[in-house]
C-alpha cells in the first residue's frame, strides 16, 4: 500500500493523519469520520470499505490525489437507528401495515386529462 492511498481525517485532529492512526481509529469509529482511499486500495478491500461506510464512516475515493467519488451510509438509516437508541424517536407499535388492495381504474388517465383540458 502506498502512503498516498489512505489518508485519515479525524475529528479534532489534523487531516492527513498517519496510517497507524487510521487503523487504530477505525476500530473506534467515533474518532475517524472521513477517510481518503485510492482507487487501487478500494478495489483490493472493497467489502471492508463498504461495511465501514454502512456503519457511518465517509469514504472519499481518490484518483491521483483528486477526490472522484464519496461512499457513505444510506441517508437517513443511521440517524433513525441512533434516534431510536437515544430515545428521541419512538419506534412504531403493533403490526406492520398491510398493503392496500388496488382497484382497477374505470378510465385511463389520458382520457381524464383530455376531458379536463377540453373544458
Amino acid at each position: 500500500m502506498r502512503g498516498s492511498d489512505v489518508v485519515a481525517s479525524s475529528a479534532g485532529g489534523p487531516p492527513g493523519a498517519a496510517e497507524s492512526c487510521l487503523w487504530h481509529s477505525a476500530r473506534t469509529a467515533d474518532k475517524v469520520t472521513t477517510v481518503d482511499v485510492g482507487i487501487r486500495e478500494l478495489e483490493a478491500r472493497l467489502s471492508e470499505y463498504v461495511e465501514r461506510a454502512a456503519k457511518g464512516q465517509t469514504i472519499r475515493v481518490t484518483d491521483r490525489g483528486k477526490v472522484k467519488a464519496v461512499l457513505g451510509p444510506v441517508p437517513g438509516d443511521l440517524n433513525l437507528d441512533e434516534g431510536i437508541a437515544a430515545g428521541w424517536i419512538r419506534p412504531g407499535e403493533g403490526e406492520t401495515p398491510t398493503t392496500w388492495k388496488r382497484f382497477p381504474a374505470r378510465r385511463r388517465v389520458q382520457e381524464l386529462l383530455d376531458g379536463d383540458r377540453s373544458e
